[in-house]
């Protein structure tokens, strides 16, 4: 590393290979020392200007030309009004534009002399009572729909969680404030007592129609129609050697499929030599043996030979 000396007092300076070419000096007193007195080298112009107080030359940069209007804050001071703060009493300077809404000498003060003051939004308030601990508290007219609990606390102890019974088993389980609208304990629960169309239908035609009808809705076989579009039927009907015709069944739920056309799936099917029978949720759950019937006469299958519920 080369040593170089301080063009100020001359002692020893280490700089690396990249500033050898600088200025060099030791401390910073040593640079402020050395430039003490020499011209100043500005990159940017400097503007002669009056001082509208004392009358004497002083320069600024160019940029700062047009608003500058002082030479110093001595001769500046004269030139703004003096006011009183409210609070504090001290004397305080200000401009002649802001000295009209000036009434504090700081932040500080003007904070501290709103300490205990009613606040004019307390006007347009209203008196409710919280769900908890049942005390009044305030709220605007905005938030009267949606404020139910005067603090965090209470909103909080109140939805710790709570302690329903399972529709399925009528057992009691917890649950945290997002799962308030749970019906079972857990999803064995769930699968085994609520409505599922699928899930029920595929045990419904396992008993009633043995080794005739598989469900492959679960993505195991596509059908391509003529428009490009893919499918995945719920049902297929098999063959005795175990193969799968030409006969699917759909199964619609009436929340999912509410509004559509059960002709046009039927003639999509139809375009590509498929037959289809589209089975509504509601018909499997309030006529079942209706429904069976159905399924019978649509494979080709005795009646007498179904397993009706």
């Amino acid at each position: 590393m080369p040593i170089l000396f301080c063009q100020t007092c001359g002692k020893d300076v280490f700089k690396s290979p990249s500033e050898v070419y600088k200025r060099t000096f030791c401390s910073r007193e040593c640079k402020s020392t050395y430039f003490k007195g020499k011209p100043r080298k500005d990159k940017q112009k400097r503007v002669t200007l009056i001082c509208h107080h004392c009358g004497k030359e002083y320069q600024v940069i160019q940029s700062k030309s047009q608003r500058s209007k002082y030479c110093s804050k001595e001769c500046k001071e004269p030139g703004l009004i003096t006011l009183i703060c409210q609070y504090c009493g001290k004397e305080y300077y200000r401009n002649r534009y802001a000295s009209k809404n000036s009434h504090y000498c700081s932040r500080k003060c003007q904070n501290a002399s709103l300490v205990g003051r009613p606040s004019p939004q307390l006007a347009h308030r209203i008196t409710l009572y919280c769900k908890f601990c049942k005390l009044p508290f305030q709220v605007s007219f905005s938030y009267a729909d949606i404020k139910k609990y005067c603090s965090s606390q209470c909103r909080r102890k109140d939805n710790e969680g709570k302690t329903l019974v399972c529709k399925g088993c009528k057992r009691e389980f917890h649950v945290t404030p997002s799962q308030f609208n749970r019906k079972y304990c857990s999803y064995d629960c769930f699968s085994t007592n609520s409505f599922i169309i699928k899930s029920s239908l595929e045990g419904i035609l396992e008993l009633s129609f043995p080794e005739c009808i598989e469900y492959i809705g679960n993505g195991k076989f596509w059908i391509t129609f003529s428009n490009g579009r893919k499918k995945c039927p719920d049902f297929v009907v098999k063959n005795k050697k175990g193969k799968y015709t030409k006969y699917v069944i759909e199964a619609h739920g009436d929340y999912w499929h509410a509004g559509e056309d059960e002709q046009e799936l039927i003639n999509l099917y139809a375009e590509v030599g498929y037959k289809c029978l589209v089975l509504w949720e509601s018909e499997v759950k309030n006529d079942l043996p209706n429904v069976l019937t159905k399924i019978a006469n649509f494979i080709g299958q005795p009646t007498w030979q179904l397993k009706l519920f």
